[in-house]
């Protein structure tokens, strides 16, 4: 069989099955935010596999994923859509930003060793990014009255209090996943 072919499947087959893990994950984290995030909002766990899967494969397949992801949580949670800019805010823009982060810090498992500085540095900078996009977007639909400060305000507070939880739970998980050596050069 030819390599390149030989390639092109497996990375297929893997953004499909990281895509199903993320959804399920993300199921999980959506029945468990319930109870902490009344009003909406939900901390990720699926991004741990976002992040692996941008490591090991790289920018440009990542997007393929992180595209992926974000059409199917719209499609699969109905998720309020308050016009195009929210969509491509949280959900094109602010998962992107998982991807390009890997290119940015320069690195893949392929090409250079993950230390726990790149992998800390990666998280906590994409994260930030799509906290950002989420916020610009709260600014933008949800709170269409008062003063321009408290719509900020407002909508940095709704975010952040689901964007900790999910930064927590990513450091953690990654941090577990390199001490027993899960991520290594495959």
């Amino acid at each position: 069989m030819n390599n390149k072919y030989d390639n092109k499947i497996s990375a297929i087959s893997e953004i499909a099955l990281m895509l199903s893990l993320t959804l399920v994950l993300e199921f999980i984290s959506r029945i468990l935010s319930m109870a902490f995030f009344p009003a909406g909002g939900s901390f990720n766990l699926g991004l741990t596999v976002i992040f692996l899967f941008s490591f090991r494969r790289g920018m440009w397949q990542s997007l393929i994923l992180t595209t992926l992801n974000g059409i199917l949580l719209v499609l699969i949670y109905n998720s309020l859509i308050l016009g195009f800019f929210q969509f491509f805010l949280d959900y094109l823009l602010g998962f992107w930003a998982y991807s390009i982060i890997v290119a940015i810090v320069g690195f893949t498992l392929k090409t250079q060793k993950i230390t726990l500085l790149k992998m800390f540095l990666a998280t906590t900078i994409g994260i930030m990014i799509a906290f950002l996009c989420s916020t610009l977007s709260g600014y933008l639909y949800f709170f269409p009255t008062g003063d321009v400060g408290s719509r900020w305000l407002s909508s940095a507070i709704y975010n952040i209090a689901y964007t900790i939880p999910t930064l927590v739970i990513t450091w953690i998980t990654m941090i577990a996943l390199m001490r027993n050596h899960v991520i290594v050069n495959w």
